[in-house]
């Protein structure tokens, strides 16, 4: 079925887009799931595909959402207006692939700026012109998943400050739930510090500039740890 859907997309056969292409994915979501695919000239890719019925799914839900908020809350439909918009844009794999170049590019700004640095982030770029509304190819890209660069990140803290993990997590979970704790617990202060310097750099990263001030706080509080139980 997945085939199907990325020849109709991309209006060609798979043997002529790929040289490989794995039918069982190797990640799965509730908008699309991932294949491992090559290029004709070795390349290795990964394929995001959208499922038959989301879209389908997507009105549907929003449609009995609507008719719900006219019923208990008449004259708030233009918030659930508002919200399908903002979840639409999911749905467009252009879009996503036009903010994974955008991305790109000012992460390799920032590097090259560094000379010989590290890449320490690494944005995997789409192949444009297997792209399109519901398909999205990318390179592949081999790397650790962020959560587990997160809890180490975490445990070289607690090292560091003398403390358990689990007792750092706790100390820095109450003090960020409790802002009069936040400046009595010492682990809690020690953390804030580190952490108001990272905010501010990443509110000076180019790649963050077009983010709205809510959504550069959520990529903060991601970055540094605070949703780490709720990934």
């Amino acid at each position: 079925a997945m085939a199907a859907i990325i020849e109709a997309e991309l209006g060609a056969p798979l043997a002529e887009c790929f040289a490989s292409f794995d039918p069982t994915p190797c990640g799965a979501a509730s908008v699309a799931q991932v294949h491992r695919a090559t290029l004709h000239d070795g390349a290795e890719l990964v394929v995001k595909v959208q499922y038959p019925e989301v879209e389908r799914t997507f009105a549907l839900d929003f449609g009995n959402l609507r008719l719900f908020t006219r019923l208990v809350e008449p004259g708030k439909e233009h918030l659930v207006a508002a919200w399908k918009r903002s979840h639409e844009a999911e749905l467009d794999f252009l879009k996503e692939a036009e903010h994974r170049v955008e991305m790109a590019d000012n992460m390799d700004a920032i590097f090259s700026r560094r000379g010989g640095a590290v890449r320490e982030v690494v944005v995997p770029r789409p192949v444009p012109r297997l792209c399109s509304r519901r398909v999205l190819t990318m390179e592949h890209v081999a790397g650790r998943p962020f959560l587990s660069v997160i809890h180490a990140t975490h445990r070289a803290a607690a090292e560091a400050m003398g403390m358990e993990y689990e007792e750092m997590m706790d100390k820095a979970e109450r003090a960020i739930k409790d802002g009069a704790n936040f400046y009595r617990d010492e682990c809690a202060m020690r953390i804030q510090a580190v952490g108001r310097g990272l905010a501010a750099r990443l509110r000076t990263l180019p790649a963050l500039r077009s983010l709205n001030p809510a959504r550069q706080r959520r990529y903060q509080e991601v970055q540094l740890g605070r949703l780490t139980d709720r990934l």
